[in-house]
């Protein structure tokens, strides 16, 4: 069952920079304004007064979440992450001197300095009327999502995915963000099974306590292994300073012939007999490394 109670508008944040427009590059999740809110840990209007060595002052006009000790009306507060009026590359809303707009923030957590930009593409609107009901009108939404799990250098988040395409579906994405002093590495694999990046969900019926067992995907085991030896998933790359990774897992509810192989899930899914309120948490596998696990706390979903 879909998520009942939640009405998820799709909304691209508009670009003024037309090289970013023109990007040829997947969504991101947190161009869905309640789902870039949700898992920001301030949402600011302000106005940039200075930008230097790629950090940029914001004075606060406006906290609309969020808001204390550094993050309220007069603070200044210094960020990274956003797409610089200087800069070419395909980035957000291009920020400039003197000018206000609408800033998602992570807070500078572990061992980071300065807030950063939750998505260079999502993370920055311009100050508009227009833009400010509509990021009030996201958080009044009140979209599921975790509370952050720290350990060492990693911060990580489960958090609803927006509206999936088929009805009755249920997306969810983990966050893992760097929150060390240096690039971190990620890797994804599909195979093989033995060091593959995958993320094992618990999902339990707040009601009832029952926990929902997983069940396999419905592909032989045996074409499961010629597929995935003949076409392997597999990339590395580095986690930015105060950036984040996400790790989609799509339909994490139902599982169908022709549906895929939910490979992300380690190749079955987690089918619901009794429909309610669920506390859902995800424990990844390989995905800073071979032998490394990332773990999220619960977010309840309505299921």
């Amino acid at each position: 069952m879909r998520f009942a109670t939640l009405a998820v508008a799709v909304f691209v944040l508009v670009r003024s920079n037309p090289e970013a427009a023109a990007c040829d590059r997947p969504q991101s999740p947190f161009e869905t304004p309640e789902v870039g809110v949700a898992v920001a840990d301030v949402v600011v209007t302000g106005e940039v007064t200075l930008v230097h060595d790629g950090v940029a002052t914001v004075k606060i006009a406006t906290a609309l979440k969020g808001a204390g000790k550094g993050t309220s009306v007069g603070d200044d507060v210094q960020l990274r992450g956003a797409t610089l009026a200087s800069e070419s590359r395909c980035g957000g809303v291009p920020i400039e001197v003197g000018k206000r707009y609408v800033f998602l923030l992570w807070a500078p957590i572990g061992q980071l300095g300065a807030y950063h930009v939750v998505d260079e593409h999502a993370g920055v609107a311009d100050a508009t009327t227009a833009n400010e009901q509509k990021f009030r009108d996201a958080l009044a939404a009140g979209h599921p999502h975790s509370a952050w799990h720290v350990k060492g250098d990693a911060a990580t988040m489960l958090v609803l995915g927006p509206s999936p395409a088929t009805k009755g579906d249920v997306d969810v994405v983990v966050v893992l963000r760097n929150i060390g002093a240096k690039p971190k590495p990620y890797r994804f694999a599909a195979w093989p099974r033995q060091t593959q990046t995958k993320c094992m969900l618990s999902v339990v019926n707040t009601a009832t306590n029952k926990r929902v067992v997983a069940k396999p995907v419905p592909i032989a085991q045996k074409d499961i292994s010629a597929y995935f030896s003949k076409h392997d998933r597999k990339w590395e790359t580095k986690i930015a300073v105060g950036g984040a990774q996400l790790l989609r897992l799509q339909r994490i509810t139902t599982a169908k012939p022709g549906w895929g192989y939910k490979e992300e899930l380690g190749f079955v899914s987690y089918p619901i007999e009794t429909p309610g309120a669920h506390a859902v948490s995800a424990e990844c596998a390989n995905v800073f490394g071979v032998g490394t696990r990332a773990v999220t706390a619960a977010v309840t979903l309505t299921l």
